[in-house]
């Protein structure tokens, strides 16, 4: 069945994030459309949704496979008044993705960083974020969501790696009430971002796998010998480490992965 904008909007109210709406009944990507899309249409807020994806992109340009109409593949528009932190908008929409699966019953949701968020060690959501610049000024930052909903069977690579609210939840829930409970935990979050709420860095380190052990790591999609302890986030949305030898270390301008918790040293 195809997305209800109108049911949406309904289960909405009154929340302001996501209240335009551009629906596709397909695209090649959601984030690829929102980013070239003009001003006028996409204004602060403006949630790009398809019941499709062709082209679907997560991190490292892999795939985003989604069953057509069973599934959330959307993009939020965001003009915001600062460059410093878009880094952490990745875990601005996991935490909120994160607390909207709360809210419709489900538990044990973790956030796998930097983007993925995982529901009984499954994953349910990847988030893909991208800026759009205008000569050396941000002009937007677009956070791609895909999330999991109705889908039961997965291509048989990831059967035994992902999950869906149906597979997971105790409930019937409807993509567009799972979009409208998304936008209000994204509201909420993403107005702690912007003033720099320290209880925000603090719920993201709470959700984190790995977060306070020793763990085995990724950079730029190496993976690396040397084990490090996560120990938290900084205000730019990077990553901080202890390293074997006890040495404070934050990650900058490099794409970590924490694969998983190793043993303790």
């Amino acid at each position: 069945m195809s997305f209800s904008v109108s049911d949406y909007l309904n289960a909405l109210a009154p929340t302001t994030f996501g209240s335009m709406v551009r629906y596709e009944s397909h695209t090649e990507s959601t984030n690829t459309l929102a980013k070239h899309l003009p001003d006028a249409e996409v204004p602060h807020g403006t949630v790009v949704i398809a019941d499709h994806q062709t082209a679907g992109r997560g991190q490292y340009q892999r795939s985003w496979l989604s069953a057509p109409a069973q599934n959330l593949t959307f993009s939020v528009v965001l003009t915001p008044g600062r460059s410093k932190g878009i880094s952490l908008l990745k875990q601005v929409a996991a935490l909120a993705v994160s607390d909207a699966l709360a809210e419709l019953g489900l538990r044990s949701i973790r956030i796998k960083w930097p983007n993925d968020v995982l529901v009984d060690n499954r994953k349910i959501a990847g988030i893909l974020v991208e800026a759009v610049f205008k000569g050396a000024s941000l002009a937007r930052v677009v956070v791609g969501i895909g999330l999991n909903v109705h889908q039961t069977e997965f291509p048989e690579e990831v059967r035994y790696l992902a999950t869906s609210i149906a597979l997971s939840s105790p409930k019937a829930c409807t993509r567009e009430t799972v979009l409208a409970a998304v936008m209000r935990a994204f509201e909420r979050r993403y107005r702690q971002w912007e003033r720099m709420d320290p209880l925000l860095k603090s719920d993201i380190q709470t959700h984190v796998i790995g977060m306070g052990s020793w763990c085995q790591i990724r950079i730029d999609n190496v993976p690396q010998e040397e084990k490090v302890k996560p120990v938290g986030v900084d205000d730019d949305g990077q990553l901080i480490v202890v390293t074997e030898q006890l040495r404070p270390f934050t990650f900058t301008h490099q794409d970590v992965r924490i694969d998983r918790p190793a043993e303790p040293l």
